[in-house]
């Protein structure tokens, strides 16, 4: 500002200007990203379990997931880029929402033959192995980009991918059963439950013995 005052024609340039451009902006682009990114999940979420109330539990944890792993290094004193709160945000949201609908499928499939305890335990059992194998991969891989890049931008985007997938495994293995076995008779209303037809009605054949 001092200098525009004095020359109004100058112009700025070079890597701190650029840097200046991306931090006024980022708030911006960070609650635009953030909003579209759970907007599209929401609404694949919705189309798939033909319900609007279970998209919300899944989003809510994975969301929550998020907000406790970029709340670390505020917590530790640290800096994080803001390039790390564009892309890992949508990244842990993307990645990590399958360990959810994994878990949430299994609930669904195992509480028609059994009651809701049990459908919850049989749950986390069926799906701890899987999500803990594609998770630890890729807790893995990113703490690796992590600790052996030297770039601090790419360093930081690894550690906070590491820790939010980490972060994620937790909630969907621990708050996520919570939420489903608490919240089962309400979100049961909100599933879109299709109209049996006439003909898919099949009428018992009187002449056959009747089933014992």
């Amino acid at each position: 500002p001092e200098v525009k005052r004095i020359c109004p024609q100058a112009i700025f340039s070079g890597e701190s200007m650029s840097a200046y451009d991306l931090n006024s902006s980022f708030s911006h682009d960070n609650i635009l990203i953030s909003l579209l990114t759970v907007a599209f999940i929401y609404l694949i979420l919705a189309f798939t379990f033909k319900s609007w109330g279970i998209p919300l539990v899944l989003v809510l944890v994975i969301q929550g997931a998020i907000f406790m792993n970029f709340s670390l290094p505020v917590l530790m004193g640290n800096n994080v880029f803001f390039f790390t709160y564009l892309i890992v945000s949508a990244i842990q949201m993307g990645a990590t929402i399958d360990y959810a609908i994994l878990l949430t499928n299994r609930y669904r499939q195992a509480k028609e033959r059994m009651p809701r305890g049990e459908a919850v335990k049989y749950a986390i059992s069926a799906a701890f192995p899987t999500v803990m194998t594609s998770g630890s991969i890729m807790t893995v891989a990113a703490f690796l980009v992590g600790f052996l890049t030297s770039d601090p931008l790419i360093s930081s985007m690894g550690m906070t991918l590491a820790t939010g997938t980490l972060i994620s495994i937790v909630c969907v293995l621990t708050a996520l059963p919570a939420l489903l076995y608490a919240l089962d008779p309400l979100l049961e209303k909100t599933v879109l439950k299709r109209k049996r037809k006439a003909k898919d009605i099949v009428m018992p054949n009187p002449s056959l013995p009747p089933q014992v």
